[in-house]
């Protein structure tokens, strides 16, 4: 599929609360944190085996544990890693910026909790089954953590036996994934599509929904020539990539492959450009006594063209002295005539106490979030 049809499809399924993301390994990695390969490096060396000729990590992490009659040491290795203090990456926090209340994970770090706390959000962590019979009220977005964390380390999903138990230790959760994957377009962010049990579970969607499944995407790193030691070794990989995509294809999952994975972050960027295009902002301040009819109407019929673009198109506006009456008046008055339509669907109102002191920059920084398009008039105030 080509980038800009998969920027405008998915940018739609945000703007209709249709979307959800599915972070891998990939997506720590950028924030520095080692990977599968360079964390069982140790591993190997200790089981005299040279991780360079390893694949199967999943059963790698398996020998260690049967090795060592204890999941202990694994779990001890991970905990050093993710311990380390990092910092999210511009990827993450335009994930948070977006009106995304779903996130998927395999990743044991907190970078997903980070940038969403960063946007002012309420998270709900889901790490084990019994986590969903607690829901938070409130919640702008629910993380699943479908391998555990570091807060939760003894139930860590790491070994070959905790992959093959998983139907029985999270089968809820699985549950709760399968709902997901079959009502959500997902978006798959630095994942390889080696996890056993999702692939089973995309499985039974397909039997289950035949031809009616619902379209997926995924971000892959295109291959390139520079990274193999030989022509028949590049062509070798070139043409099993092509066979993977054409295969994920029959779980409704459609590969976007990009040069290289720091194209992440510009690719999420023109989503949420493509999310908020046609969110308007209207902003004006009128002091003159003679103006102040002229900029009703005028602010009435901003408003009114702006809600007529199209049936995506939302009005943000702070609600003060001046413009946030008239703009929620001439919102309500053009949907009397709408009736199908929810005025919070249409407008959304941010409040201004007034004489209000203290720093309301964060709280602008928050209402223009999510602005496609910002619309200032007059900008006459009265002087203290």
């Amino acid at each position: 599929m080509k980038q800009d049809i998969f920027i405008k499809k998915y940018a739609k399924q945000l703007r209709l609360g249709k979307a959800a993301v599915f972070v891998g390994a990939g997506m720590s990695a950028a924030a520095g944190f080692v990977d599968w390969k360079a964390l069982l490096k140790d591993v190997a060396k200790e089981l005299e085996l040279d991780i360079s000729k390893e694949d199967d990590l999943i059963s790698l992490a398996q020998y260690y544990v049967t090795y060592k009659q204890n999941k202990k040491p694994l779990i001890e290795a991970i905990i050093e890693n993710i311990n380390s203090k990092k910092r999210p990456t511009v990827s993450h926090e335009i994930l948070a910026s977006m009106p995304l209340e779903t996130y998927w994970t395999t990743n044991y770090d907190d970078l997903l909790e980070k940038a969403l706390d960063k946007q002012k959000k309420r998270i709900d962590v889901k790490r084990r089954d019994k986590d969903l019979l607690y829901p938070i009220k409130g919640s702008d977005a629910v993380i699943y953590k479908m391998h555990g964390d570091i807060t939760a380390s003894s139930d860590a999903v790491i070994s070959k036996e905790d992959y093959e138990l998983y139907q029985v230790t999270h089968g809820s959760m699985l549950n709760v994934l399968k709902g997901d994957l079959t009502t959500k377009s997902f978006l798959f962010l630095g994942y390889s599509f080696n996890d056993p049990n999702l692939l089973d579970l995309l499985s039974r969607i397909r039997c289950m929904v035949e031809e009616e499944k619902q379209e997926h995407y995924a971000l892959m790193r295109e291959v390139k020539e520079d990274l193999y030691n030989t022509k028949d070794e590049y062509e070798y990989a070139k043409k099993k990539r092509a066979l993977q995509n054409k295969d994920l294809q029959r779980y409704g999952i459609e590969v976007i492959e990009i040069s290289e994975f720091t194209d992440i972050p510009q690719i999420l960027k023109k989503i949420a450009i493509q999310v908020n295009k046609e969110n308007f902002f209207i902003s004006a301040a009128v002091a003159e006594v003679e103006k102040k009819e002229t900029a009703q109407e005028l602010i009435r019929e901003l408003v009114t063209a702006c809600l007529n673009i199209s049936d995506e198109s939302k009005i943000v506006s702070g609600y003060g002295q001046n413009v946030g009456p008239i703009v929620i008046d001439s919102a309500m008055k053009y949907m009397e005539s709408h009736e199908n339509r929810r005025f919070d669907e249409k407008v959304r109102i941010y409040p201004f106490a007034i004489g209000q002191d203290s720093d309301m920059k964060q709280y602008r920084e928050l209402m223009l979030s999510s602005i496609g398009v910002s619309i200032f008039i007059f900008g006459t105030k009265e002087s203290d």
